[in-house]
């Protein structure tokens, strides 16, 4: 009887939980759960901000997967890819440059920045620099001159969507639910739809009709294809992991004291799925970074396209070896760049040594520049590598709509003809869409929820909010 009285004042187990196969249902109510908890800061934006830079962000990918193909046929006229590349990158790299010295002296939050200390570490900043320039020569190079077959060119760039899926789970320290995980997931289904039939159709590229495959291949032989197939995906794969290691480095994280948390928040099993090397008393919470230091887009901008223009000075060589550029020493490396600069600042948009070079070039440069600023700063506000992935590829199927009513004129290269079709390629397009855009409005309502928690105190949040 006296074990019995002990048991029973010790416990104050009910007699419900008595009958349960568990003993460690029934803990004394001296001893609570140690908790520790991964504390994730929010920052502070409006629903305006939010979706000014998501549709900015949609906008520009779109604009980029249109102009790049444009822009790469006009320039080999004259020029080459990697005077494509050096011209873009010095050129952001000075107007982030002017853009930072006049912050400095117009706006009074930049006045106190010091603007010589950078918002990551070198090291850090020499990773990403590395993913980031090693991801856009081996894209750029696998396109140009139709390395890689021109059906295959755009529908390939959804696999960068599985890959930030795939690195999440090796490399992010957030935690990201089932319900994040379902949005994707419809996501690349919907993705998947979309470049299906581009991905299988041999003979239609950019609206164009061809008769035989071999129009669609180039000068290059089918091994050099794969190979340079291979070598496109490994550079979606880097530009994948850029921003994963964006995401792990940017993300403020922090671990907060068992004493400061409510031994009432309870681990769900979304997120026990998403963080598989969590402990079973690992929990999460996210507050709002209204009193932390936010790290500046355009500083941080600045450093990174710094370290962008130095590596592809660096990478010069690239452009004189035979298999990669179109210069064969370093006099016709100049020359390349000489006529590539020509041809940005031409007086006329279209000449016979550059056809449409200069509207596609600064067109491709404003949308990347808008790209690059926009991704950086969403990637701030939602704090995930995927879902900022995830409208950089919804831009897909609204290039393969815009594929179905415009066309590329092959006798004029680098014009665009109105030429609207019903295709295969449109209907496939059409049917994707609506899924990217279930799964992005369910990401968005994810956001939201989580937003709204951050503005909890820890205390608050409940084991049924966290749910």
């Amino acid at each position: 009887m006296e074990d019995e009285d002990e048991l029973f004042h010790s416990g104050q187990c009910t007699d419900e939980e008595s009958l349960s196969e568990s003993e460690d249902q029934c803990l004394p109510p001296d001893k609570p759960e140690e908790i520790q908890t991964i504390h994730h800061i929010f920052v502070e934006h409006s629903k305006l901000e939010f979706f000014t830079i998501k549709f900015l962000l949609i906008l520009s990918s779109t604009a980029i997967i249109i102009l790049l193909p444009l822009y790469l046929e006009a320039i080999n006229k004259s020029s080459d890819a990697y005077s494509m590349i050096y011209i873009n990158t010095t050129f952001i790299f000075l107007v982030l440059f002017i853009l930072i010295l006049l912050a400095k002296q117009c706006l009074k939050g930049f006045k106190n920045v010091n603007v010589l200390n950078p918002p990551v570490s070198w090291i850090k900043l020499l990773l990403l620099s590395v993913f980031y320039v090693g991801s856009a020569f081996m894209i750029i190079y696998a396109v140009d001159r139709k390395r890689v077959m021109c059906h295959l060119q755009d529908p390939i760039k959804g696999v960068i969507l599985v890959f930030s899926l795939v690195n999440y789970f090796f490399f992010c320290k957030r935690m990201m639910g089932l319900q994040r995980i379902f949005s994707t997931t419809t996501i690349i289904v919907g993705l998947f739809i979309s470049v299906d039939y581009g991905l299988c159709d041999e003979f239609r590229c950019r609206g164009n009709e061809r008769e035989r495959r071999s129009d669609d291949a180039g000068v290059w032989t089918w091994q050099t294809h794969s190979i340079w197939a291979a070598v496109y995906i490994a550079g979606l794969f880097l530009f994948a992991t850029f921003f994963t290691l964006l995401d792990r480095f940017l993300v403020p994280v922090g671990m907060i004291p068992p004493s400061r948390t409510s031994t009432q928040l309870l681990t769900t099993v979304s997120r026990m799925v998403a963080f598989q090397n969590a402990s079973p008393q690992l929990r999460t919470i996210t507050t709002n970074s209204s009193s932390k230091k936010q790290t500046s887009c355009l500083i941080l901008a600045f450093y990174l396209q710094t370290a962008a223009w130095m590596l592809s000075t660096l990478l010069f060589w690239t452009d004189i070896i035979p298999t990669l550029g179109k210069g064969s020493n370093t006099t016709q490396l100049l020359a390349n760049f000489r006529n590539g600069l020509e041809c940005h600042f031409a007086h006329e948009l279209s000449t016979s040594e550059c056809q449409y070079a200069t509207l596609y070039g600064w067109l491709f440069m404003l949308s990347y520049f808008t790209f690059f600023l926009c991704s950086l700063r969403f990637l701030m506000l939602c704090q995930s590598a995927v879902y900022t992935l995830s409208l950089a590829t919804s831009s897909l199927p609204l290039v393969g709509i815009w594929w179905s009513l415009f066309k590329m004129n092959l006798t004029e290269t680098g014009m665009i003809m109105w030429s609207p079709s019903v295709t295969g390629e449109l209907i496939c397009a059409l049917l994707g869409l609506p899924i990217v855009i279930i799964g992005l409005t369910l990401l968005c309502k994810s956001h939201f929820k989580e937003c709204k928690l951050s503005k909890m105190t820890p205390s608050c949040l409940t084991s049924t909010q966290l749910a």
